[in-house]
């Protein structure tokens, strides 16, 4: 720590101090640390936020170090004192940090300074006169020190400076640095000490070295940054001209194409030829050509420039140092053959990078060589073996032999194929001459064998063949304290004692040691040993284990790990696998997996439940083949499922069922598989059971089989009653059928599922049997009806137009959330899925007369807070309404019976295991089975007869949110401009500016966005279009059963941004779509397109641009998005797939907004259709609306 001394007394009163010197004497009480701490502090900019009060004379700032503190510093009288919100609280590091901070910016006033008589004397043009006079105090010594040095570099101009000198300036030491730096540009010298010392400074900051303080507070800071800069722009420039410089003109400028090697191939040895960039013909590649294209540091990889084929030539020539050996090429060297082997793994390398002796392409012939062994002539004592091709011509000697299956036998112009070479590399010529003595030995006959040749027919005799022995042995071992069991096997070759045995090590045969001597063939008698088998057997036994377990000169054993309960099958299938020649032994363990397989003979055993009527427990009586086992340990193998078990003393044991075809099916009617079959027992209805009343089956005695049909018969399986009274429809005989469906399902206390195909009309025939359960079966209690928001208007709708007296209740938004309880003159409540879960706690305290679930798919996750609200209902009936009853998978027809019939598919997981979690031709079968008695579904082919060709309806949905604020909004500007309309004259004035008012309402019920309303953020219109449109919500809960169902669906709209927000909500949902505007060019292709595409799909269409002249029969289902003036317009679009040619029922569906204009324009449709006979447009229908027409359109329904 250091304080500055005055060279003068105290300031006199016309000598105040300014206050630069006050906090100069303020940061002289602070210790070295915190001042070194608060210079990093100001430069990574801390502080913030510095201001400068006048009349408090107070400087504050927010100064960031671990966390943000408040600093003040005041000035009182002759000096300045500094707090903080710090632990220090006063003259800590962040007070010098707004120090330096205050310096910078310049926020302080300037003040008359001490007089000059106070100020030492300085030289005019030195370091020390360039100090501003407000520092005429002694200074530290480091300080001082520096200063000196700088003095004396300024007075002689010095421009450069050695790290070493400066850092001694400095006060540093530096023993690992000696470089030289420039202080200032020879551009730009300094023209005062003032700058010199500026340049010093700037060089200390770059090599990292400050200079002492309080020197660069000394240093003017515009003068410092004027000068970098300055600087800066210099080199920037100078690097630049460098760069601009080194840029050469286009003519100059050299192909850079790498050289191309290869090789050619003579009678005698390979050369390699090169050619060079821009030349067109190969030369012979000599050693200059060659080293440059040679990576020293890494060989192995190949130099940019050149290409992988030229890469692999050169690496012939280089040696494992990375050095170039040579320029020829041996012939049969193994660098050689490793090359062209690459090569030779693409066709087009090969041909690129060889050719043979005339410089074209060496050719692969077709033909195989084979070998080829020619007797001695008269006269001499050799034997002739060559290779020939298979029209007998002998080859010329190999340059190279290629690995691979088959070998490839190079020559100077051809590659041919080749089974086995015996020579390695050594370089060979035909016909190779064998002495008589040596091919007539056992080595000889041995030899011949390999190359696949026949003795000579006067050795034939003398020749026994010795075949290979292998025996391997396989054993269960287990080690003291071990959790599992190992498996070890042993394998051992032998040749008849006349070669030493082979042993298996777990990678390959080695030579052992035989406890008999070696034996010698017999005079005049030749061995040949077949070794064939041992190939196969060496790939066969790296497949199981490498592991060595113990070791000897006459045995080793390997081992693996028995582990997992696949282990058995796969021990089995290695085993399976066996190579002929081989003989394996098993121990007594593993002999029970050959053995082990235990038959079953199956009966099926069934007792009536105590509890429930109708209810049968069904058992498998099991009866197998072996004695030794008792019931527990045939439970084991029941529970294993097919699976291998492993039984303490008996070794390994695997159930199989012994079930003809016939039996498996039957067993499939009663929805069971073998993989069902355990000790336990499981709890079927008797219509579950009816199946096997209908033929004679073995599994089942007939004393059981007739009780079954007798209780059957008790069930009220036959339930025909009249449609009630109260149904103003005349149902079709289909839907009378579903109507006794469902009676049935009462008579008979059972929930069940009526899954008809979309547009069969499921609500008509669940309010057939309201109506009948209200009559026939005096049910009092009120009904309930959960399903999707968009279909609750269509619930009301159909009470109205077929069950008028039932007294319905909607719950909707407005009023969902007040309820406290149900009303007493409600007969059928209707509601949607969330409001099930807001309100499930007041809809559980009901005792309801049914609970009908419509579009139950939505509870397809049993997980899911719908399926659990749904089930935690208490009625007496229940039903699910679905057209799409499985959508990804069969759990989700589990998760709708467990609302309907509890129980009757088991328990959750064990439903997974036996039908949703596995690969079962026979699973739907079951599942078929299991269901039959409570579930029925017709689709619309089935039911054809009955249909009609053309089915409308009007889907009604209510506004939610932004929308319907929107909607109430432009209505009342509408209103408002028709309330001064009295006259036909003042309509025609005003006729655009409601036109144009009817038109905005018509978007709004569409979607906000045919405004251009900004109704959710950008991200959230792009993730999800539907929210905004209780319209598109509605079409997309229709779309998807028929998208499960594969259905061709037309949606028509007259707004063309319309189509495009379906389409991308569409696309959203990956269904397939096709789409027609006036803008589409090629109509026909799309529309055969649409018509000739396998499965579902949705046709987005215009309703001007395709309303006519289309023929779409591949569709049956028609939605009109938005309410058309003219309902001649709708009737055309419809008219698109109902058609000549359509043999489905075409169902058409109207997205009407309830309470809206559009409700209102379709019933101006059926009402004053007499006036919308000009099918060109609304243009002239609108001209054809009267005052009454939009006082209808614009009016309350109070008013109506």
């Amino acid at each position: 720590m250091f304080k500055y001394e005055m060279m003068s007394s105290k300031p006199s009163a016309t000598s105040i101090p300014t206050y630069e010197e006050r906090l100069e004497d303020l940061i002289n009480e602070i210790s070295s640390r915190d001042i070194s701490r608060g210079r990093f502090l100001w430069r990574t900019k801390a502080v913030e936020n510095v201001t400068w009060n006048e009349t408090e004379r107070v400087i504050s700032a927010s100064v960031f170090g671990s966390k943000k503190y408040s600093v003040t510093i005041a000035f009182e009288d002759l000096d300045a004192s500094g707090e903080c919100d710090c632990k220090a609280r006063v003259d800590c590091s962040h007070v010098v940090a707004l120090i330096f901070k205050a310096r910078e910016i310049k926020i302080l006033p300037a003040q008359i300074p001490y007089s000059a008589t106070a100020q030492p004397a300085a030289e005019p043009d030195s370091i020390f006169g360039a100090i501003p006079l407000k520092f005429g105090k002694k200074l530290p010594n480091n300080a001082m020190k520096f200063l000196k040095s700088a003095d004396s570099w300024w007075k002689s101009r010095k421009r450069t400076i050695s790290i070493i000198d400066f850092s001694k300036a400095l006060g540093r030491s530096t023993y690992w640095r000696s470089e030289t730096h420039e202080i200032y540009p020879e551009q730009f010298p300094p023209q005062s000490a003032a700058e010199y010392l500026a340049y010093l400074t700037q060089l200390a900051r770059k090599v990292d070295m400050p200079v002492p303080f309080p020197i660069e507070l000394i240093v003017d800071l515009d003068v410092l940054i004027r000068l970098e800069n300055q600087w800066n722009a210099l080199r920037d420039t100078q690097k630049w001209r460098h760069v601009l410089g080194s840029w050469k003109n286009p003519e100059a400028l050299v192909d850079h194409t790498p050289p191309v090697l290869r090789f050619r191939l003579t009678k005698n040895d390979p050369v390699i030829e090169i050619r060079q960039p821009g030349e067109s013909e190969f030369t012979l590649a000599r050693a200059k050509d060659l080293k440059p294209l040679i990576l020293r540091n890494n060989y192995d990889e190949p130099p940019a420039e050149m290409s992988a084929g030229s890469h692999i030539v050169l690496r012939t020539l280089v040696d494992k140092y990375g050095e170039l050996r040579a320029t020829d090429v041996k012939a049969m060297s193994s660098s050689l053959n490793k090359s062209l082997s690459q090569l030779a793994s693409s066709a087009d390398l090969f041909h690129s990078h060889v050719v043979g002796m005339n410089g074209i392409q060496v050719e692969f012939s077709s033909d195989h060589l084979v070998w080829n062994l020619a007797n001695p002539d008269e006269g001499t004592d050799y034997y002739e073996l060559s290779l020939k091709t298979e029209s007998g011509e002998i080859p010329l000697p190999p340059l190279a032999i290629l690995t691979g299956k088959p070998l490839r036998y190079i020559t100077c112009d051809r590659v041919y194929a080749l089974d086995y070479w015996p020579f390695g590399n050594e370089s060979v010529s035909w016909p190779q001459r064998i002495p008589v003595k040596a091919l007539e030995s056992d080595e000889g006959i041995n030899a011949l064998a390999k190359l696949k040749l026949s003795p000579p027919k006067h050795l034939a005799e003398k020749i026994q063949i010795i075949s290979a022995d292998i025996v391997v042995r396989c054993r269960i071992f287990h080690y003291d304290n071990a959790a599992t069991d190992y498996l070890q096997i042993s394998g051992k070759t032998t040749f008849g004692d006349y070669e030493v045995p082979l042993l298996w090590n777990g990678e390959n045969w080695v030579h052992g040691r035989s406890s008999e001597p070696q034996k010698t063939p017999p005079h005049d008698t030749f061995i040949q040993i077949d070794k064939s088998t041992i190939a196969p057997t060496t790939l066969w036994l790296r497949k199981m284990t490498k592991k060595t377990a113990a070791f000897d000169y006459s045995e080793i054993w390997t081992e693996q790990r028995i582990q997992g309960k696949d282990w058995p099958e796969q021990f089995i299938s290695w085993l399976d696998e066996r190579p002929e020649g081989c003989l394996v032994e098993l121990d007594s363990n593993l002999a029970s997996l050959r053995d082990g397989n235990v038959a079953g003979y199956v009966q099926i055993q069934i007792e009536e439940t105590s509890a429930e009527i109708d209810w049968f427990d069904l058992s498998v009586a099991l009866h197998v083949d072996d004695s030794t086992l008792t019931q527990e340990e045939i439970n084991l193998l029941l529970k294993a499922k097919g699976k291998w078990v492993r039984i303490e003393g008996k070794g390994w044991r695997k159930l199989s069922f012994q079930l003809s075809e016939e039996q498996i099916k039957e067993l499939a009617d009663l929805g069971l598989a073998v993989d069902d079959f355990s000790h336990e027992k499981q709890r079927l209805h008797a219509l579950q059971l009816g199946s096997l009343t209908k033929k004679n089956t073995s599994l089942l005695g007939s004393e059981r089989v007739q009780q079954i049909k007798r209780r059957i018969e008790d069930i009220q399986t036959r339930v025909t009653p009249p449609a009630p009274e109260a149904i103003t429809a005349t149902l079709r005989p289909y839907q009378l059928e579903g109507f006794h469906f469902l009676a049935y399902l009462t008579a008979n206390n059972f929930g069940g599922v009526l899954a008809d195909d979309m547009g069969l009309g499921k609500t008509l025939q669940t309010l057939t049997w309201i109506a009948w359960l209200r009559k026939e079966k005096n049910i009092t209690e009120p009904m309930l009806v959960i399903c999707p928001k968009s279909v609750q208007d269509n619930w009301q709708n159909e009470c109205i137009k077929f069950f008028p007296e039932l007294k319905v209740e909607i719950w909707n938004r407005t009023n969902a959330d007040s309820k406290k309880a149900i009303s007493d003159s409600t007969n059928l409540l209707v509601i949607n899925y969330a409001q099930l879960r807001n309100n499930e706690e007041l809809l559980r305290s009901v005792t309801w007369g049914a609970v009908i679930l419509d579009e139950a798919q939505a509870i397809k996750n049993p997980s899911s807070q719908n399926a659990k609200a749904a089930c935690s209902l208490v009625a007496r009936h229940r039903l699910a309404l679905t057209g799409t009853p499985i959508e990804n998978r069969l759990l989700d027809l589990w998760s709708i019976f467990a609302f309907a019939m509890p129980g009757v598919l088991g328990k959750r997981a064990s439903f997974v295991r036996n039908f949703d979690g596995k690969v079962d031709l026979f699973a739907r079968r079951r599942l078929s089975a299991r269901t039959r008695p409570f579930l029925l579904r017709r689709t619309k082919n089935e039911v054809a007869r009955d249909l009609p060709d053309r089915v409308e309806e009007d889907i009604l949905v209510e506004f939610e949110g932004t929308q319907a604020a929107l909607y109430k909004a432009e209505l009342k500007r509408a209103r408002a401009q028709l309330l001064k309309v009295e006259t036909s004259k003042q309509l025609d004035k005003l006729r655009f500016n409601i036109l144009t008012s009817l038109l905005r309402l018509r978007q709004i019920c569409c979607h906000p966005r045919l405004l251009g309303l900004e109704t959710s953020s950008k991200k959230a219109k792009k993730d999800s279009l539907s929210e905004d449109s209780t319209k598109v919500t509605a079409l997309m809960e229709l779309l998807e059963p028929l998208m499960e169902e594969g259905q061709k669906v037309l949606v028509f709209s007259q707004f063309l941004e319309m189509l495009e927000i379906i389409r991308d909500e569409i696309t959203q949902r990956e269904w397939p779509f096709f789409m027609l505007t006036g803008q589409t060019e090629d109509r026909g292709k799309i529309v055969d397109s649409f018509q000739n595409h396998e499965g579902a799909g949705i046709f987005l269409i215009s309703l001007k641009a395709g309303g006519a002249g289309l023929n779409l029969t591949a569709a049956s289902y028609v939605v009109l998005f938005d309410p058309w003036w003219n309902p001649a317009v709708e009737a055309q679009a419809i008219d698109r797939t109902h058609r000549i040619g359509q043999k489905q029922t075409v169902f058409a569906y109207r997205l009407l907004i309830k309470d809206t204009i559009e409700e209102k324009i379709r019933r101006l449709q059926k009402h004053k259709g007499n006036i919308a006979n000009d099918i060109l447009g609304e243009e002239n229908f609108a001209q054809a609306l009267t005052l009454d027409d939009f006082q209808f359109l614009l009016g309350d329904e109070t008013d109506e």
